[in-house]
């Protein structure tokens, strides 16, 4: 996050410009990392990862709905089917934070393979909170400043 992205984010909120206007930047920072959006890391996966990320039922679900998908004749089944192979241990897995990958499972959640629920749970894994420290704030303030 930029220094004028934190001091918009400040200004967003009555209670972190509160703090960040007394200058308590420690406190501030905690109320900027509690209201600033997540964000979307690396978060590659294998089918073990989804179990471990998903819990054991809901991640099954979601791996036989692929595979019955891929079995299929649709026009997305050869992509679901390339899928499931990377999901193997043995092929490294998938990235669940890559925007391309986020396209595809938003299509086939689209397309009636997934529900909302399985997509804002996938669409969820790769996203962490903010890290923004009481010198991300200080730096942010004194940018505004000095204009």
């Amino acid at each position: 996050m930029t220094p004028q992205e934190l001091k918009a984010l400040i200004d967003s909120d009555s209670q972190a410009a509160s703090f960040a206007v007394v200058g308590n930047d420690r406190s501030c920072a905690k109320r900027c990392i509690e209201i600033a959006p997540k964000i979307s890391t690396l978060k590659t996966l294998t089918e073990r990862g989804l179990y471990s990320e998903l819990g054991a039922s809901r991640a099954e679900a979601i791996l036989q709905k692929m595979e019955a998908f891929a079995a299929g004749s649709q026009a997305m089944s050869p992509v679901v089917a390339r899928v499931l192979r990377w999901l193997e241990p043995k092929n490294g897995g998938l990235d669940f934070g890559d925007p391309q990958t986020l396209q595809l499972v938003e299509a086939l959640t689209t397309e009636g393979l997934f529900t909302q629920e399985e997509y804002n749970l996938i669409a969820a894994m790769s996203l962490v909170q903010n890290q923004i420290t009481a010198d991300n704030v200080s730096a942010a303030m004194a940018a505004s400043r000095a204009k």
